[in-house]
């Protein structure tokens, strides 16, 4: 089980990157930021290598900062990368066990959610995990020390809470249909 964040309702949807290929969001996740660098498995006692996205059109050889110089050693720029990447998979690493922590006090629970737009579309997800909040506010007293000090118990709220953003995905849909930029309505039906 692993944490995600909702970006859209439809395959292949990212309701968060507009028509230009612009993010618009105030918040852009850690995920995205890293772009196009990514850590992975080395392979020999759990090492792990960076690996560049060579094809993105940040990288070049013409302008901008270097990151590797000519005798082979990381310019500025590239230990800022590098010291991202490390906070990055350290987090991650954090996030894996706070989920392991709370699986294992059975708090996750399977759900679905139906999406009815004013334009008449319905969508549905299914199949995903959520806190359930009555097990959530039930976790027995001698459990609270250890979720505090790993962080899962701040994390667990903050999950709650965002559940309440999925009805703003109907909101970023409303703004991007053609009948809804003409009255410029904003959709207001529930998720049931």
């Amino acid at each position: 089980m692993r944490p995600v964040a909702l970006l859209g309702i439809r395959n292949g949807e990212n309701l968060f990157v507009d028509e230009k290929g612009n993010w618009d969001a105030r918040y852009i996740p850690a995920f995205v930021r890293r772009y196009p660098f990514v850590m992975a498995d080395g392979g020999a006692n759990g090492q792990l290598v960076v690996c560049i996205d060579e094809s993105c059109s940040a990288l070049n050889s013409e302008q901008g900062d270097l990151l590797i110089n000519a005798e082979g050693q990381m310019e500025s720029r590239m230990k800022e990368v590098m010291q991202f990447l490390e906070n990055f998979q350290r987090e991650f690493s954090r996030t894996e066990l706070i989920t392991k922590q709370l699986d294992e006090l059975g708090l996750f629970i399977q759900q679905g959610a139906r999406f009815d737009t004013e334009s008449g579309e319905t969508f549905q997800l299914n199949d995903f995990y959520v806190i359930d909040e009555a097990k959530f506010g039930q976790i027995a007293d001698d459990k609270l020390p250890s979720l505090f000090k790993s962080g899962a118990l701040g994390l667990g709220y903050l999950h709650l809470a965002s559940l309440g953003n999925m009805r703003k995905l109907l909101d970023r849909i409303a703004a991007r249909s053609p009948a809804q930029k003409q009255d410029g309505k904003t959709s207001k039906n529930p998720i049931h």
